[in-house]
């Protein structure tokens, strides 16, 4: 199983995460602004050619719908 590693907000906000989470990850996120290169998991479609290696993980231009309290956020690029 691959290591885990807790950051904050902050990190997450300015985009430190990213380096850690590969393509197709998605990852609870508590904030309003969302993170460059990343999308919300609000089951919309995306650009195929902006985003094709996400596409290629998914199979399909349309991010996963996860609804809850915690807003769901899949890293794209």
């Amino acid at each position: 199983m691959p290591e885990r590693t807790l950051v904050s907000v902050a990190e997450a906000h300015a985009g430190a995460v990213s380096l850690s989470i590969p393509v197709g990850g998605m990852v609870a996120y508590p904030g309003k602004v969302l993170p460059a290169g990343w999308l919300w998991c609000d089951g919309k479609a995306f650009s195929e050619a902006r985003y094709p290696v996400l596409f290629a993980v998914l199979g399909s231009n349309r991010t996963p719908k996860r609804s809850g309290l915690d807003a769901i956020i899949i890293r794209a690029v």
